[in-house]
């Protein structure tokens, strides 16, 4: 159940029966705003909508190789939903009569997204590989790769799978080098391709991004203490990771922790 005006002429509203009854779609039908685009009236079916089901498949192997230097995780899965949970686009003409796509300009139509479930089945897959090696004087390499697709969907539903399809990771650390091996380490490179992004209340494309995140650390035994200092997005490149939500920048860090062994 919501009942939200989210601007420029549209509501955001809840499944429940009621909502039928309280905009009058029984006597003032609504349309999809596709089709109608497209210059064809296609009335929404209101079917009551239900709880969307997922069947999947998952294979992996984790394990050490080469001397117990290299360590593989890998991944793979597939699935199937049935009934599967979104939301279309209603178009309503304020006060009735015949609906033309000219009311969606001049402000004669009201707009409603309605939850709905897309009749028969949708796939989707992807995988994961991860790789860590252990190189001589305690340093550690280490990538991984993965990826989540859905099926193709009807153009209008939207079922807010916001995931890009391919991201990857690279990282180099060390855990001790240096006097006593006191000194640790730690910078990662992460990168993430564009995708659209379905949501509540905007739409849009996710620009791809890439981020450099890096920490050094110093231990002091004695005091059994570490100092740290670090950053995510160390070069400070904004990048946003939802339609609507705030540009995200670097995060510059300095921490003491204590009594660590």
């Amino acid at each position: 159940y919501i009942n939200l005006f989210i601007g420029a002429n549209t509501w955001l509203i809840g499944g429940h029966e009621s909502f039928k009854k309280f905009y009058h779609f029984d006597s003032n039908p609504v349309y999809y705003v596709e089709d109608l685009l497209g210059g064809k009236l296609t009335p929404w079916d209101g079917k009551s909508y239900k709880a969307e089901s997922v069947s999947t498949f998952e294979v992996g192997y984790k394990g050490l190789m080469a001397a117990n230097k290299l360590m593989v995780d890998l991944y793979g899965y597939f699935g199937q939903y049935q009934d599967l949970l979104g939301r279309n686009v209603v178009v309503q003409k304020k006060g009735g009569g015949t609906l033309s796509p000219t009311d969606l300009t001049a402000g004669t139509a009201t707009l409603y997204s309605v939850p709905s479930n897309l009749a028969g089945k949708v796939n989707t897959h992807g995988f994961g590989i991860g790789l860590d090696y252990r190189l001589g004087g305690n340093f550690i390499l280490g990538t991984n790769f993965s990826s989540d697709v859905l099926g193709k969907v009807p153009k209008g539903f939207e079922v807010y799978f916001n995931s890009p399809k391919y991201r990857f990771n690279a990282s180099l650390a060390n855990t001790g080098i240096g006097y006593q091996q006191r000194i640790a380490f730690n910078i990662t490179y992460r990168w993430q391709e564009s995708f659209a992004f379905n949501g509540d209340f905007a739409n849009g494309v996710i620009p791809h991004f890439s981020t450099l995140d890096a920490q050094f650390s110093y231990k002091l035994p004695a005091a059994k203490s570490v100092i740290k200092i670090g950053a995510n997005n160390l070069l400070n490149q904004y990048y946003i990771n939802a339609i609507g939500n705030a540009q995200v920048g670097g995060l510059f860090y300095i921490g003491f922790g204590y009594n660590i062994h």
